[in-house]
């Protein structure tokens, strides 16, 4: 589902009652610290995908800022315990950051699992 501005609250609502979330970025290129940017961020619960879109050309863009305090830190106290999945959490964590987003809670990075399972 792409979040727009009349579903931005009942999505990170419903995201937030989640124990478990799956991120990735899509990115202007691959260096965020020479000003490569996230232009989208795919948020999953497991039951449905939510695209964040933050692109130039969006009609409308979330707020980082509120996406932080409702989704990924201030209000999750209850689910300071919450995983999050990464298909590669260095580089996808990095991209949040230029948006000031930092989940709290334990980070699983596939890509380590997947050489430690493939060792």
């Amino acid at each position: 589902m792409i979040v727009t501005r009349s579903t931005i609250a009942s999505t990170l609502k419903s995201l937030r009652s989640s124990k478990t979330l799956a991120v990735d970025t899509e990115t202007t290129g691959l260096r965020p610290y020479h000003g490569d940017t996230p232009f989208a961020v795919i948020i999953s619960d497991g039951a449905a995908d939510y695209y964040f879109d933050f692109s130039e050309s969006a009609e409308w863009r979330p707020d980082p800022r509120q996406m932080q305090e409702d989704l990924f830190a201030t209000k999750c106290h209850a689910h300071c315990d919450r995983i999050w999945f990464f298909a590669n959490a260095k580089f996808d964590l990095a991209m949040l950051e230029t948006l000031g987003i930092a989940p709290i809670g334990t980070v699983h990075d596939l890509a380590v699992h997947e050489r430690l399972l493939d060792s």
